[in-house]
């Protein structure tokens, strides 16, 4: 399974934020959990990445203490208060980074291998609604199975009543949209499809909390609304009531993980070159560079499911689903010692 993904899984991870967050709020467990996720997959796409050769890097082998020793320094990053992500993730790079130079052999040429292992651990992701995991598993990034060809009555609706914006949104894009940064994969697997979590609500609040009275409520809150006639109004009504009982449930936060160069041709092409521009500005400096920090990369044509990796990212109400179970597993525990506790002291009168 991978360090990595046992971790996400695990009921520990919930245990360990829901300390640091003490519960306080919602959103705070949710910012925590958003740089957990992305920090263990910073650590996936460089250390366990079938991508990556190990032995071209002089990559020692990864031992559980290696992954548990990175783990326990993101808790102690993110234990230090109310910190901010302008200035917790530059700790977080400069963790990983470390943990590299440290796991990576010494030797004359340490900084070209430094350069192969980031060139080879170059990864992009595609967040995305666990409702499309079938179909992503099928097809791979293919936008023609993705977007739904149901959303084109809505389209047609939208562009007569002039709706603007809304209009935009709801047509039909045939791109494939990937990102190097996890953060920006962790926030699309919250808001996908686009066409939905726009649809009512710029801000997306109402579908991300999965609140249907609040985002049915502001259903007909767009440009030209006005303007619609009751088929059209029960048209929308039901697309909506359809797609919200799809999209908007609990844990369907998924990630699709791939390689950046999936040509070999290219891969070398692109090893080269890092190793020549490392040698001039330094290993930092390509770690900050586009591979790893840009927003979207966009391909015309389909990626194929075969260079996948879908990974179920653990939500808040995942968490606080685990939080209640264990509740009851301790309550249930205590319940069992007092009854034993009383029978004990009973027997002995």
């Amino acid at each position: 399974m991978g360090y990595v993904l046992d971790k996400l899984k695990s009921t520990q991870l919930t245990h360990d934020l829901s300390q640091i967050a003490g519960l306080k709020t919602q959103n705070n467990l949710e910012y925590l959990n958003q740089e957990m996720v992305c920090a263990l997959l910073r650590w996936q796409q460089w250390f366990e990445n079938p991508h990556v050769d190990n032995t071209a890097v002089g990559l020692r082998k990864v031992t559980i203490n290696d992954f548990n020793n990175y783990y326990q320094a993101i808790l102690g990053l993110l234990s230090t208060g109310d910190i901010q992500a302008e200035k917790l993730r530059p700790q977080l790079d400069e963790l990983l980074l470390n943990t590299a130079k440290n796991m990576v052999e010494p030797g004359p040429d340490f900084n070209r291998r430094m350069a192969i292992l980031l060139t080879m651990g170059a990864t992009e992701y595609h967040g995305f609604n666990g409702y499309f995991t079938n179909s992503i598993k099928q097809h791979g990034l293919d936008a023609r199975y993705q977007n739904n060809p149901h959303i084109e009555p809505i389209y047609k609706i939208f562009k007569r009543v002039g709706a603007g914006t809304q209009t935009a949104r709801f047509k039909n894009d045939q791109k494939n949209y990937v990102t190097p940064n996890p953060h920006v994969a962790y926030l699309h697997s919250k808001i996908t499809p686009k066409w939905f979590c726009y649809f009512n609500d710029k801000n997306c609040q109402a579908y991300i909390n999965h609140d249907y009275d609040e985002a049915k409520k502001n259903l007909f809150s767009f440009t030209g609304h006005e303007k619609l006639n009751a088929n059209e109004r029960t048209i929308i009504t039901n697309f909506f009531d359809t797609w919200w009982k799809k999209l908007a449930t609990p844990n369907s936060q998924k990630i699709a993980i791939m390689p950046m160069f999936r040509d070999e041709k290219k891969l070398q092409e692109r090893i080269k070159f890092n190793i020549i521009y490392v040698e001039k500005f330094g290993l930092d400096k390509l770690f900050h560079g586009l591979m790893y920090t840009g927003y979207e990369n966009v391909y015309d044509q389909p990626i194929k499911p075969e260079y996948l990796q879908i990974i179920d990212i653990p939500s808040v109400e995942m968490h606080q689903q685990k939080l209640t179970q264990l509740k009851d597993v301790f309550l249930a525990s205590n319940l069992k010692d007092n009854n034993q506790s009383t029978n004990s002291e009973l027997t002995a009168v």
